[in-house]
């Protein structure tokens, strides 16, 4: 009784953490800014950590603490996805009337404050994200985290 209550958590834990590799790599594409991009990767990170803690109990049979875990990484993933499905549709709807009307929508669209255009036949491409200050693409701060030798020269690891 209790090795397939162990079984069936396991697969769902495995579930869960495929979703949250998953969304991981399609962070919300129309960020409010800088800051509101930095916290939605924050929470993707911290919902696949819960993941990871989850296997840990997991394998410690720690069961209470495995449920708990998988169900506030639940809760973080689905928090994201509403907020990004209402961006989606409200931008798809954006895009179908264009295509209705046959026309080039120069559309703002909600939570990403620079303006882009969107052709009526295309769908909507991803917007570089700028840099209010110098106008230029920027760069994604967790990308350069994470990688080999840039990893040592990003202020978040610098000691003082």
């Amino acid at each position: 009784m209790e090795s397939d209550t162990i079984a069936q958590v396991a697969a769902a834990t495995k579930n869960l953490y495929e979703i949250c590799y998953q969304s991981v790599k399609q962070v919300h594409k129309y960020p409010r800014n800088w800051s509101g991009h930095f916290s939605n990767k924050i929470h993707y990170y911290e919902a696949m950590t819960d993941m990871h803690y989850a296997q840990v109990c997991a394998g410690k049979l720690n069961i209470g603490e495995q449920i708990a875990r998988l169900k506030r990484a639940h809760k973080l993933l689905k928090d994201l996805n509403s907020v990004e499905r209402q961006i989606v549709e409200t931008v798809e709807g954006q895009i179908k009337q264009a295509k209705k009307e046959n026309l080039v929508l120069k559309c703002e669209v909600p939570d990403y404050k620079t303006l882009h255009e969107v052709e009526g036949a295309a769908s909507a491409k991803p917007v570089p994200f700028e840099c209010p200050l110098l106008g230029h693409d920027f760069p994604d701060p967790f990308r350069s985290l994470m990688t080999g030798p840039q990893r040592s020269k990003t202020l978040l690891f610098n000691r003082y």
